[in-house]
């Protein structure tokens, strides 16, 4: 009777334990769980340093835990000094698990932010091969490669293996923007207008756009109506057309059209080429641009020559360098100088002409971002001609992504 007495003891403590344990092991994965969800919540509203911690410390009691490598790693990403760190996790999860797609694209991503838009490229093919019998997962490399410029690779994703469901590209496609300029002439006239512009992207490799302007200068109104599209063939490649229509009322152009072509030679290289045409009435200028830029991480260098011909068939040319600086959805500095010749396209009834004018322009511009959908341009003028200041301006720009 004793016996069974223990033997029921010990039964009942064991079950015990096994409920103490079962109970255990469900409040810590339960505590992971919401620790990750904690982590990924904070790193997608902008808190990196709150998310971090969070990962550090599960990092702390697993180090090759896949998830908080790469959420980790998306949380480097935010600072362009760390890089390298990031590519280190990124590449951790890749030996650990072949078939997470993050992880790869991550790879991609500091490698095109380094400039290497052919390993990003080979990276994600990579991937490809590792999933190629997942078709869930090839879908969603797919979506993937189109917000990461691969192009090529993300059109034959979808003829192959169809689009996800309901997916977005593009997380704000369309853009509207509200501006205002004005600018001082030495002897005493006022230039001012205000502007309004939306610009949509159906698709990461198309762009659309249109606008209005409402000038006033040397007491006439004018206004000018603009449009334009885009299209980037691969990360190396892409087409534009701007075309520019006013009322050509005494000092804009009829009508102006510019066509390039942007082609990325080297790692952080990229030249453009086109040209610009515009219509006063009876004639026309014509003119070549080129433009090339180079960058440096988040810092850039370009330089762009317009020549060509005016509409009085006089040779023209306009020199313009610039450097600036962009942190990534933060904020932007630009500095730029232009040293040209210039003719005024139409007389006007009071024969105020500028022929063969040599025109120096300085230019500053301010962009910062109040969060990831808003923002203002700011941005400051000086113009000399023919060696005197001539006018100077300054325009502020709101604008709003959705």
């Amino acid at each position: 009777m004793n016996n069974c007495k223990s033997e029921m003891t010990l039964v009942q403590i064991a079950s015990c334990l096994l409920l103490v344990f079962t109970s255990a092991v469900s409040v810590l994965a339960q505590s992971y769980a919401e620790r990750m969800d904690n982590a990924r919540s904070m790193r997608l509203s902008g808190h990196v340093e709150e998310a971090m911690e969070i990962y550090s410390v599960i990092l702390n009691d697993n180090p090759r835990d896949v998830d908080a490598l790469v959420g980790r790693a998306y949380c480097l990403l935010r600072d362009s000094e760390k890089l390298d760190a990031a590519l280190s996790d990124f590449q951790k999860v890749v030996v650990l698990t072949p078939r997470y797609v993050d992880a790869y694209i991550g790879c991609a991503i500091v490698l095109r932010r380094n400039g290497d838009w052919e390993g990003a490229e080979q990276i994600l093919l990579k991937c490809e091969k590792e999933c190629s019998d997942d078709v869930k997962k090839l879908r969603y490399l797919a979506e993937s490669a189109w917000r990461e410029g691969q192009f090529v690779i993300a059109r034959r994703l979808d003829t192959q293996y169809g689009l996800e469901k309901n997916r977005s590209l593009l997380p704000y496609p369309s853009r509207v923007s509200v501006g205002s300029s004005r600018a001082w002439l030495e002897w005493g006239d006022d230039w001012h207008s205000e502007d309004v512009g939306v610009s949509h992207r159906p698709r990461p490799d198309i762009s659309l756009q249109a606008g209005y302007e409402h000038c006033r200068r040397y007491g006439q109104d004018d206004w000018i109506a603009d449009i334009g599209a885009g299209y980037r063939h691969s990360y190396r490649t892409s087409l534009s057309w701007a075309g520019a229509f006013s009322d050509n009322s005494g000092f804009l152009a009829k009508q102006k059209h510019r066509f390039s072509i942007d082609r990325k030679i080297l790692k952080r290289t990229s030249i453009e080429a086109g040209a610009g045409f515009g219509n006063y009435g009876e004639h026309w200028s014509r003119r070549g641009i080129f433009q090339t830029e180079q960058r440096a991480g988040n810092f850039y260098g370009r330089y762009r020559l317009d020549a060509g011909k005016d509409t009085h068939d006089e040779t023209v040319a306009t020199h313009t360098f610039a450097v600036g600086y962009d942190k990534e959805l933060r904020y932007s500095l630009m500095l730029s100088y232009s040293d040209g010749e210039e003719t005024v396209e139409i007389a006007r009834n009071d024969n105020f002409e500028f022929r063969n004018d040599t025109v120096d322009t300085f230019y500053a511009r301010l962009g910062f971002y109040f969060r990831e959908t808003e923002g203002f341009y700011l941005g400051l003028l000086r113009e000399s001609r023919n060696g005197q200041l001539f006018r100077k301006g300054i325009n502020v720009s709101l604008f709003k992504r959705f």
